[in-house]
């Protein structure tokens, strides 16, 4: 039974009722930076997008349930666009992490890993890439039930991305009735 705490909402789970779950939506701002290796010099065809730094704007949407011991997991969707035109970027990750409520609201850190798809223009293929992002979260609670937050994080793997976002969570429990 010890191992369904582990586990949001586990069947066997006696306090699988008074876990608060969280829905987040907002936007961010990213900075994806692409490297020049196994980049073709001479080529008729689209084959990578041009070294160098991309900015990007995204909605996301993250929806998780608090475990024991102020951990929470769940998973978050984005999608937007980069500056140049015909480009767009999708991701979709699973998000564990752990926060540190107070009377105004939460700090937390969290890691954000899975999948990123970019097209950089209309031309060009699709470039898939791993993420693993750990972030720092805050959120201040402007009612019982929502509050206002940013996030903000940085890419290990991969193109060294960076990401800042804020957003608006709706949380299932009352404001301090889950300690």
């Amino acid at each position: 039974m010890a191992a369904c705490g582990l586990i949001p909402a586990c069947a066997f789970d006696p306090s699988r009722h008074e876990r608060p779950a969280r829905f987040t939506v907002g936007m961010n701002a990213q900075r994806i930076s692409t490297s020049p290796a196994g980049f073709a010099a001479r080529t008729t065809e689209p084959t990578a997008p041009t070294p160098g730094h991309y900015s990007a704007v995204t909605m996301s949407g993250q929806f998780t349930m608090a475990t024991r011991d102020h951990l929470y997991v769940g998973g978050e969707v984005e999608a937007g666009r980069l500056e140049e035109p015909g480009s767009n970027l999708a991701g979709a990750y699973g998000v564990v992490g752990a926060e540190g409520a107070s009377h105004v609201g939460s700090l937390g850190v969290e890691l954000a890993t899975g999948w990123r798809g970019i097209r950089y223009s209309i031309d060009d293929d699709d470039v898939n890439d791993a993420v693993v992002q750990p972030r720092v979260r805050g959120q201040l609670w402007v009612s019982p039930q929502v509050t206002l937050g940013a996030a903000a994080g940085a890419s290990l793997v991969g193109d060294r991305s960076w990401m800042a976002g804020v957003y608006v969570g709706v949380h299932s429990n009352l404001f301090g009735s889950f300690r």
